[in-house]
């Protein structure tokens, strides 16, 4: 595994076949970013398919986003902030359903324009309701 933030992939899996030692080595190559990224709905495209796929001429490609927060934590102002509220930042205004969709919708279209092997992926990185409100004191409803 290769994780480098210098200008290449952020994970490359590398594997060889588990009995023919002449066949091909296969490689995947992971892009990440948090759901706040700005380039969150635009680097399955540009940094995975149009530069590592293409580049490496690799089989395969897995976009993986981490979904941290809920909507109502980017319409909220925080402490230090700028004193925008967080609408204002059309990178954040989403649902894990909604990213979701768009980040499938992307990776059918890029299938079908240049015949990239890739997958999107979504993880759902929010705290549990119950343990948050535990570790913050907060009752639950």
């Amino acid at each position: 595994m290769q994780i480098d933030r210098y200008g290449r992939t952020d994970i490359q899996i590398e594997a060889n076949h588990r009995w023919d030692t002449s066949a091909a080595k296969v490689t995947v190559i992971i892009e990440t970013k948090g759901c706040w990224n700005e380039g969150v709905n635009t680097a399955q495209r540009t940094q995975l398919a149009d530069r590592y796929l293409r580049r490496d001429r690799t089989a395969a490609g897995i976009y993986l986003v981490g979904y941290f927060d809920s909507p109502a934590h980017w319409n909220n102002n925080k402490p230090g902030d700028d004193g925008k509220p967080h609408s204002d930042r059309p990178h954040t205004i989403h649902t894990i359903e909604d990213l979701t969709a768009e980040q499938h919708a992307l990776t059918e279209q890029l299938r079908g324009e240049k015949g990239a092997e890739v997958y999107a992926f979504v993880l759902d990185c929010r705290p549990d309701p119950v343990d948050a409100a535990i570790n913050t004191g907060q009752e639950t409803s």
